[in-house]
């Protein structure tokens, strides 16, 4: 595949389309968090039990997950623009039923938009992959910011929302906002991804593709990723307070510190990516997180705890968007089917690490997984190759040196 410079035309579509969805992840990031905040007002509402307001979280887990797998067919049959509207449009139709009086309807509503979040995130995420060949990991990073954004946001807008029993003001601006959103996914210009051939969109050709060892090193990087950071962030707390002899609740901080760096991380990437390669940056990211897990497992005081929290958190920020765009320039027009697996299995990762890792530390058992196969990635790609890889060299030096612009890959042959 050569990556070439764009005529500003395109590049000028590419931007727009980029830019809906940057803003469309933070009510994204907003309402995947929302539950958690609002569970306590639901269960009193609704009369719940612990086992019934568990369900809830089953089914927005569950609404994600079936989401996640029916994008790669939407987005195959129907393109990138109304993948994403279908989506916006049920988070939306979830989010206001959510005040509904009884428990039934609530989990329906929990469900609907679990579809929605399903949908939109590979969409958003493959979108900005295909229209960003040149600078692809800097604008996932950047997109995925602003999901950091909207989910940290969540619970101090609703904290400060509940005292005054205004819960439904926040879900009348977060509607009004994906109204406006759906407004323009209508009138932007958005360049539909190339077609796929019909021997790539044949079930056996996705097979083999599934079957190939790249993409197996994908999913796993993809699963332990997504585990990795939801099992760190609910463990945070939790060693913090066990490590430290400091008195007080100062302790329950310990997780802003993970999540605030991986947030930074993220946006600072989104410029670093121009100017560094993303397999050394990534390299150099999954050893600082991997350093930075063992140190916390002999730190014993809440500043030490912080620092390596934070170190932790800039570690990983950059990984699963690099990932995303390594990933989806290697499948090429088969990207929008294996994405969609790929995707799945992050959303299951995030299910059964947090449990595991809060009854059986250390946490670098969770690490050393991920890092690993991060590195069997990068290694395999070079392999499959046999000549540089784009991804091995940073977006300003292929925009001054074009002859370094070849990404060629070694495919499943239909």
């Amino acid at each position: 595949m050569e990556v070439c410079s764009l005529p500003p035309s395109v590049r000028r579509i590419h931007l727009k389309a980029n830019a809906v969805a940057c803003a469309l992840f933070v009510p994204t990031g907003l309402i995947t968090v929302m539950l958690g905040p609002v569970l306590p007002a639901l269960s009193v509402r609704w009369s719940l039990n612990d086992t019934q307001s568990g369900y809830l979280i089953t089914a927005q887990f569950l609404g994600s997950l079936l989401g996640t797998v029916f994008s790669g067919f939407a987005l195959s049959k129907i393109g990138f623009r109304w993948t994403m509207i279908s989506g916006v449009l049920l988070m939306g139709l979830g989010a206001a039923a959510l005040g509904a009086y009884h428990y039934r309807w609530g989990l329906a509503a929990v469900s609907c938009y679990g579809i929605g979040i399903g949908l939109t995130v590979p969409a958003a995420n493959l979108l900005v992959a295909m229209t960003s060949s040149e600078g692809r990991s800097s604008v996932l990073n950047l997109l995925n910011f602003f999901w950091g954004a909207g989910a940290v946001s969540c619970p101090f807008l609703l904290a400060a929302l509940q005292r005054g029993e205004q819960i439904g003001l926040f879900i009348a601006a977060l509607l009004g906002l994906l109204g406006l959103l759906v407004l323009a996914l209508l009138f932007v210009p958005i360049r539909e991804s190339e077609s796929a051939s019909p021997s790539t969109a044949s079930a056996g050709f996705q097979l083999r593709y599934f079957g190939s060892a790249y993409v197996l090193e994908f999913g796993a990087m993809f699963f332990f990723y997504v585990g990795s950071e939801t099992a760190l962030g609910a463990w945070l707390a939790t060693f913090a307070k066990r490590a430290t002899t400091m008195q007080g609740e100062a302790w329950v901080t310990a997780p802003a510190y993970f999540y605030g760096a991986l947030l930074a991380g993220r946006l600072a990437a989104s410029w670093a990516l121009w100017y560094v390669p993303d397999l050394t940056q990534a390299r150099v990211s999954a050893s600082l997180a991997v350093v930075s897990v063992v140190a916390l497992l002999y730190t014993r005081t809440l500043s030490a705890v912080a620092i390596t929290a934070a170190f932790i958190g800039f570690g990983l920020s950059t990984l699963y968007p690099t990932a995303i765009g390594l990933a989806s320039a290697a499948l090429g027009p088969a990207a929008s089917r294996v994405m969609a697996i790929l995707f799945a299995l992050s959303t299951l990762g995030g299910q059964p690490f947090p449990g595991w890792l809060v009854t059986s530390p250390p946490a670098s058992a969770v690490c050393v997984p991920l890092c690993s196969s991060r590195w069997q990635v990068a290694s395999l790609l070079q392999r499959s190759t046999g000549m540089p890889l784009s991804a091995s060299i940073s977006p300003c030096e292929r925009l001054r040196n074009p002859a370094s612009n070849r990404f060629r890959l070694v495919r499943p042959e239909a």
